[in-house]
């Protein structure tokens, strides 16, 4: 299942900047069945 509105979600704690829509932020993400994957992250207002 996809990441969607209403759907999962990765939810970022205790950043060193505050981040703002329209910024980009590489994130990797550690599955337990699919293993490390790296990604790009567009910042929109929720």
């Amino acid at each position: 299942m996809p990441f969607a509105p209403g759907s999962y979600h990765v939810m970022l704690m205790n950043l060193n900047a505050a981040l703002k829509p329209g910024d980009r932020v590489r994130l990797t993400l550690t599955f337990q069945n699919a293993g490390v994957v790296t990604v790009i992250a567009d910042v929109r207002a929720g």
